[in-house]
């Protein structure tokens, strides 16, 4: 996934904290299904926001945020968001640099 793409929420799904450190619960209003995200996938879906955010960015702001943010977390960042573009949780724009 390169560092432009765009990453946003796909605003018909609503997020629910489960018990704290338990993960989350992201709910398709179109579908009706559930979707259990793990307390790593929270921060994830927390940081990118109601505005969305590009992936650099996002992995930029995990890194501070995660203690242990792991040697190929890259990688499994894109999964990530790769698996919840592919349910229809997350919606993904191909980027262009910023030019200036």
């Amino acid at each position: 996934m390169d560092s432009n793409t765009l990453v946003k929420r796909n605003p018909r799904v609503v997020y629910r904290d489960l018990a704290e450190d338990a993960g989350g619960i992201l709910l398709h209003l179109d579908t009706s299904n559930y979707h259990s995200i793990n307390p790593t996938g929270v921060v994830i879906w927390e940081t990118i926001g109601d505005g969305g955010t590009s992936f650099g960015d996002l992995l930029t702001e995990l890194k501070s945020k995660l203690d242990n943010f792991p040697e190929n977390g890259e990688g499994e960042v894109a999964a990530f968001v790769t698996g919840l573009s592919e349910r229809d949780l997350m919606l993904v724009e191909e980027g262009t640099p910023a030019q200036g």
